[in-house]
């Protein structure tokens, strides 16, 4: 049976969570709450005037959500991880493109589940009511709940294929369903387990700090505190299409493979160091190959050990290194094994061996999903980035993790270094554009106009160029009007 191998979607939707258990979700769910308000009255309002049954509402309010879902998602698939409402960038047109293929995915699946439950609620004589509604028998209730799971699953495809894809006549090929349900179905569990954790954590966050305000609020000005209780208490319904939309994105940001431990290292479960590292694979062990320093190491707690390797630094750095290179044999797939490797070889002027052992490193940490130490280790080296050994794969996630750190320099030659090694031209330029875009955010317009020159010049057929131009035509403006 073949293994499927992770994506680095893992990292990804870890990075999507730990943004979204913030206050600056809170801010978002301001606009949120406005858009939100004012579709929902514009669906309340088609709704009384067509007079829908409850099937058809619950359709109507799926179809009426996605532009607040797109707007995180198309963001997200463009690396804007954590992207606000106001501030989330995506193309022109990309939401506007993505709510047009999730209506058309909607429809194609919601159509016949809504006919169904409505045929299922209709009222029988036989049947008892409340206030007018009919409550369904035993047989109609099962029906009704296989019905809502599986809208529950279909509306998540239809969300993941529409941000993946960029027509409708993509969306509904069968290449996209194959996308999502063969060759990306590992993740799917992830990203569920994502959504209802980080929901449920962003719930125990929200209700008591939002809860203490309206108490305390609520003694001088009754309203206000009602207000924002009752906002406390909507948080989680509406910051779930915000983690629902980037976790999307970030599905699609994700696709790459995971990039792969040392060659030799064979996963397997080890308890977790005081650290809070947990070693993610050792070396096979065999009684006549193996350096009997390498068997001692591995019974060694790894934080002692590197605890102890710091140490011997001190006084005697030829020792410690031995030392670091022995713990790296037993643990080649622990990120701060291979770092503390990196900073000796470095600290003992040895610096072809150190930049070989970053670029291990970083290898490593970016798939044990602990991208601050392979930030950390790029730093390490960043003065000779150009003797760095990495690949696509490593170079792109790196090239985000620095982007969201606003190291936009290095996570500019990441992404042109991708080039020179004959990466996809979409990946590169996407990569390049969200530099920019955060160049520009962070007020430096003229840094952001030259990198969109940048990649027009070295992509002069980019499908992306109106995109290009109008941006570079916007800041163009700006510039000019700070002049005056």
């Amino acid at each position: 049976m073949e293994t499927e191998q992770p994506t680095t979607f893992r990292g990804s939707a870890g990075e999507v969570v730990r943004g979204f258990i913030d206050v600056s979700t809170l801010v978002t769910l301001v606009p949120v709450l406005v858009v939100m308000l004012v579709l929902g009255l514009l669906a309340g309002l088609i709704m009384r005037v067509v007079g829908l049954s409850l099937p058809f509402a619950g359709f109507l309010t799926l179809v009426t959500a996605s532009p607040i879902i797109g707007r995180f998602a198309m963001a997200a698939r463009d690396g804007q991880l954590d992207a606000g409402f106001v501030t989330a960038r995506a193309d022109r047109g990309a939401v506007l493109g993505f709510v047009a293929r999730h209506a058309v995915l909607c429809v194609a699946w919601g159509l016949p589940f809504t006919l169904v439950a409505h045929l299922l609620l209709k009222p029988d004589e036989s049947d008892l009511s409340v206030l007018g509604l009919a409550l369904p028998s035993g047989g109609t209730a099962l029906g009704l709940l296989l019905l809502g799971a599986g809208a529950v699953v279909a509306q998540l495809l239809s969300l993941l294929i529409a941000t993946k894809t960029d027509s409708i006549g993509q969306a509904v090929s069968g290449g996209a369903w194959r996308w999502v349900l063969v060759e990306r179905r590992a993740d799917l569990v992830p990203l569920v387990a994502a959504l209802i954790g980080g929901i449920l954590v962003f719930a125990m966050f929200a209700w008591p700090a939002l809860g203490l305000v309206a108490l305390l609020l609520g003694k001088g000005a009754p309203k206000l505190g009602r207000a924002i209780a009752f906002f406390a208490y909507a948080s989680p319904g509406l910051a779930a299409p915000v983690l629902l939309g980037r976790l999307c994105g970030a599905f699609v940001f994700g696709e790459e493979p995971m990039a792969a431990a040392p060659e030799g290292a064979v996963p397997t479960r080890m308890p977790t160091s005081p650290s809070g590292v947990r070693p993610l694979a050792v070396m096979p062990s065999g009684p006549s190959t193996v350096n009997p320093a390498v068997q001692a190491a591995r019974r060694l707690d790894v934080k002692q050990a590197l605890d102890g390797v710091r140490l011997k630094a001190a006084s005697d750095l030829p020792a410690a290194l031995k030392e670091a290179e022995v713990l790296r044999e037993a643990y080649p797939a622990n990120p701060q094994v291979a770092m503390e490797l990196a900073r000796l070889l470095r600290q003992a002027g040895q610096e072809q061996e150190a930049l070989a052992a970053a670029a291990i490193g970083i290898k490593v940490a970016l798939s044990a999903g602990t991208a601050p130490l392979a930030v950390e280790l790029w730093k390490l080296c960043a003065e000779a980035r150009d003797g760095l050994e990495l690949d696509l794969a490593t170079l792109e996630a790196l090239g985000r993790q620095l982007t969201t750190r606003k190291e936009l320099d290095d996570a500019a030659w990441c992404f042109r270094t991708m080039k020179a090694k004959g990466a996809d031209a979409i990946r590169v330029q996407k990569g390049l554009i969200a530099v920019a875009e955060t160049c520009a955010r962070d007020g430096n317009p003229r840094g952001a106009i030259q990198l969109y020159r940048f990649i027009l010049g070295e992509f002069p057929q980019s499908t992306l160029r109106d995109y290009l131009e109008s941006a570079i035509a916007q800041l163009d403006l700006k510039v000019a009007g700070a002049r005056r």
